[in-house]
């Protein structure tokens, strides 16, 4: 069955980073609250989905609670959605959690024509990826 290894694509606003980057992983970038990709997000081919990752509330030193933005947000929101998916069939290997997450992915145009097809599958769409059974 393996794991399912979630990774961040990085925040310098370049191609996706490692370990992100590696063919087995699925890669994270950002999107705003709008759906937009982050201005900071990274890109390209090798970028799978993308999650919010614009401040998101993390836990801090001294029991405290800060707002953090990058893909290292997004990528626990992708973490999460594994896990619903894992539980509409615990038989799914890491292969099939990770074509559910992508197949059900909202597809965002993105504005900059240097961008087409390298965000990946689009913004991650929970509802969709634990209510519809995509082939597979």
């Amino acid at each position: 069955m393996g794991a399912l290894v979630i990774a961040a694509a990085g925040n310098d606003v370049s191609r996706t980073s490692y370990p992100a980057r590696y063919d087995k992983a699925l890669a994270v970038g950002s999107v705003e609250p709008n759906d937009n990709r982050s201005s900071y997000s990274n890109f390209g081919y090798n970028l799978d989905v993308l999650a919010t990752g614009t401040d998101i509330l993390s836990t801090s030193y001294n029991n405290d609670y800060i707002s953090n933005t990058g893909t290292s947000m997004s990528t626990p929101i992708v973490s999460g959605l594994a896990v619903l998916v894992k539980g509409l069939d615990p038989n799914w290997g890491h292969e099939r959690i990770g074509m559910q997450i992508r197949a059900s992915a909202n597809y965002i145009d993105d504005s900059n024509p240097n961008l087409e097809n390298q965000l990946g599958n689009g913004s991650i769409d929970a509802s969709s990826a634990v209510n519809t059974n995509l082939p597979g």
